[in-house]
């Protein structure tokens, strides 16, 4: 046995030699594969579990009139309650801007973001409902919401 053999050896035993062990590459590799999997998750389109219409997905959750149009008001008062939060947090963004933080501004941008796609879900949900059809295409929503905004023009 040679003399650093002996040495690395000795020094073993007080002192753990296996870097990958310090650096963790297991629970590096389990972080890697997860955030993967999450992301291949994140950009799978999901499919319907019930191919059915309105009327049929009334009728098989039991749903009456009355709850219907209390889930609307609901859907309607929260896209309105997230839409005062997006407000808000673009004004404090633009604080932020002009105080020099960018960081903040930035992660304050990224939470309105969040906040509107939050808008977004909440008035799809209500046009869904006010509309009575499942499954409606984001083009739908969209020109529902520029022919609305025309007829409030005098």
């Amino acid at each position: 046995m040679s003399l650093w053999q002996k040495t690395a050896k000795a020094v073993g035993v007080v002192v753990n030699l296996q870097i990958d062990q310090w650096l963790d590459l297991q629970g590096l590799k389990k972080t890697t594969r997860y955030f993967f999997q999450q992301g291949k998750q994140l950009f799978k389109v999901q499919q319907a579990q019930y191919a059915e219409s309105f009327e049929e997905a009334v009728h098989r959750l039991e749903l009456t009139p009355e709850l219907l149009n209390l889930q609307k008001k609901r859907y309607l008062s929260l896209s309105l309650f997230f839409l005062v939060i997006v407000l808000a947090l673009f004004g404090y963004t633009i604080f932020l801007i002009m105080a020099g933080n960018k960081m903040g501004a930035l992660t304050t941008l990224a939470l309105a973001f969040y906040a509107g796609s939050m808008v977004f879900r909440f008035h799809f949900w209500y046009f869904q409902i006010s509309q009575k059809k499942l499954g409606c295409a984001m083009r739908e929503w969209l020109s529902s919401q520029i022919i609305s905004s025309e007829e409030v023009k005098p």
